[in-house]
């Protein structure tokens, strides 16, 4: 197993084949990655819809912002938002809204697969 992990240049040179010898990655994940609101993930959305075999799993802050993130990978993606058991505990305070809040509250895959 490689792991590669980091932030990488300006939004128009975010690819995800950056350091992946051999291939495309198996899998991409984003933590509270808020794939609607940053345009810096549009390289990513575009390079999952053109590999199907390239699994992208990502958390979000809360439900709002997952469902609108999880239709950018389509009716399947939209499909798996789910409350992620592994998100943080408690609600984070953000007083501008009434959603509730939790880092990496909120998971959704694209180009979720089966495994044998």
């Amino acid at each position: 197993v490689t792991l590669v992990c980091g932030t990488y240049g300006s939004p128009s040179s975010l690819d995800p084949d950056f350091d992946v010898p051999g291939g495309p990655p198996d899998m991409i994940l984003g933590m509270n990655a808020g794939l609607y609101a940053y345009e810096s993930w549009r390289h990513v959305v575009d390079y999952l819809h053109g590999h199907p075999n390239v699994v992208g799993c990502f958390t979000d802050y809360n439900e709002h912002s997952g469902v609108n993130c999880a239709k950018l990978g389509g009716w399947r993606a939209a499909q798996s938002l789910e409350v992620n058991p592994f998100r943080q505990p408690r609600a984070m305070p953000v007083y501008c809204m009434n959603l509730p809040q939790f880092s990496n509250g909120f998971m959704y895959v694209f180009n979720e697969q089966d495994l044998e």
